[in-house]
């Protein structure tokens, strides 16, 4: 623990870098699309490291959970279109 809290310490972007990596192996392993935005809400806070706009670590973790949550919240309320019915053959339901 006091290796990763030296991590944190000397470049933070590396730790949401990380954060953003465990999304992107648990939306491949769940197949749950929704997990894209607490990755993305990681990247931005590694790319706000990255440009020098250093926060405390709450401060970091609330930014993040607040991304998060705003970015599936959203894709809860953009809903996917409904797929098309697929088109009914005459004769379908005889058996061969």
């Amino acid at each position: 623990m006091p290796t990763l809290h030296a991590l944190y310490v000397q470049n933070p972007m590396w730790i949401w870098i990380a954060v953003a990596a465990f999304f992107v192996a648990a939306n491949l392993a769940s197949g749950w699309a929704r997990l894209v935005w607490p990755m993305l809400a990681a990247l931005v806070l590694a790319g706000l490291e990255r440009a020098r706009v250093h926060l405390a670590w709450p401060a970091d973790v609330a930014v993040f959970a607040v991304l998060a949550l705003l970015g599936v919240g959203a894709s809860y309320l953009i809903k996917p279109l409904a797929p098309r019915p697929a088109a009914e053959v005459a004769g379908g339901d005889e058996p061969v």
